[in-house]
């Protein structure tokens, strides 16, 4: 009995020394990056004020300005460096996205109340034109490849397809949807969708402006944000049941299904850091890495503010930027809550 005594405090000392050890030596950087975070977090604000809601924020890297649609404000620009207000749009109340071509000097707003697109000088700001087009536009963008730009009709099941160069409407592309949300272009000739209702992704060729291609997201429900990898052919699909579901875009196969925070409104890819953020409303941002050939991985949560739901990616800094308020108590069950005076902020998220 003494013998297994002894023999048990001597094993129990040299499995004691083993993991001691592992403090130490090469294993210790194992688990510091495994813990390890991307060191991204809040680092300024800039108080904006004002009482209007907001919507989609665009950012133009040449002027470094970034657009804010705040809907009953209208467009606002920011310069990002010298914390200016650079202006506003005149005629944008009711904005929601914003789409930029500065190979035309011009900028495109959808107007989702009035079913309208307004037309802007980037230079001087000053309005062009209104564009009638579907029901309740509201993501609106540009691809390059044709020289287009699309709006997203989220009530009305379609797409309008502007000419970017002179404003003309020259085509429209009904989506079978009773719910559209976002749209991405990859630069090469394609754009993709999704469907809300349908919990699917489809495909348009932005020439022949034919659907090529319709996906199921798998577990993803009520698809609302996306992003691209053009590399890389990888679509990032944020959904409202708080899952990021990453696709193949050639041929819609799914890649990965990753938890992601709740209210997720935004997603941005950054082709240098190889990051993918999604914003969401709880106040959190997820971020995901390709950690593996084909394989991704929820690598980070930072925290922001209640209400940081859209992004946009300044590709100079690698910062992010978002927008939020604070909130009082609503007028009565399931009403909006009210924004309160002078609480509208400008956050930079970066490391």
């Amino acid at each position: 009995m003494q013998k297994n005594r002894q023999l048990s405090k001597v094993i129990i000392m040299i499995v004691a020394s083993f993991f001691a050890s592992m403090l130490f030596t090469g294993l210790q950087p194992q688990i510091a990056n495994a813990e390890a975070t991307t060191g991204y977090q809040v680092t300024a604000t800039q108080l904006l004020g004002g009482t209007s809601g907001w919507d989609y924020l665009t950012f133009d890297n040449n002027t470094r300005q970034l657009f804010i649609a705040r809907r009953e404000l209208g467009v606002n620009v920011v310069n990002v460096d010298t914390h200016q207000l650079i202006g506003a749009v005149k005629d944008t109340r009711g904005v929601n996205g914003i789409a930029l071509v500065p190979e035309f000097n011009r900028g495109y707003a959808t107007l989702g109340e009035d079913d309208l697109v307004a037309v802007f000088n980037l230079t001087t700001l000053a309005p062009i034109e209104e564009i009638i087009v579907g029901k309740d536009p509201d993501c609106i963008t540009y691809d390059p490849a044709t020289k287009r730009v699309f709006t997203i009709n989220g009530e009305g099941g379609s797409t309008t397809v502007i000419d970017a160069a002179t404003g003309k409407v020259v085509g429209t592309i009904l989506l079978s949807s009773k719910k559209t949300e976002f749209a991405v272009a990859d630069g090469k000739g394609k754009l993709f969708v999704n469907l809300q209702d349908k919990n699917e992704v489809i495909t348009i060729d932005t020439n022949s402006l034919k659907i090529i291609n319709q996906w199921s997201i798998g577990s993803g429900k009520k698809p609302t944000p996306m992003a691209i990898d053009v590399e890389k052919d990888r679509l990032f699909v944020g959904c409202r049941n708080s899952v990021m579901v990453i696709l193949d875009a050639k041929t819609g196969s799914i890649m990965a299904e990753l938890p992601v925070g709740a209210g997720i409104d935004a997603v941005v890819f950054d082709p240098v850091t190889q990051l993918v953020f999604g914003s969401n409303g709880d106040g959190t941002m997820t971020v995901i890495q390709e950690t593996a050939p084909g394989k991704y991985t929820v690598i980070d949560t930072i925290k922001t503010l209640p209400g940081a739901r859209t992004i946009a990616l300044d590709p100079k800094n690698h910062s992010i930027y978002a927008v939020t308020a604070q909130f009082g108590t609503p007028e009565k069950p399931g009403a909006k809550p009210p924004i309160l005076p002078d609480t509208f902020v400008l956050l930079t998220i970066s490391r």
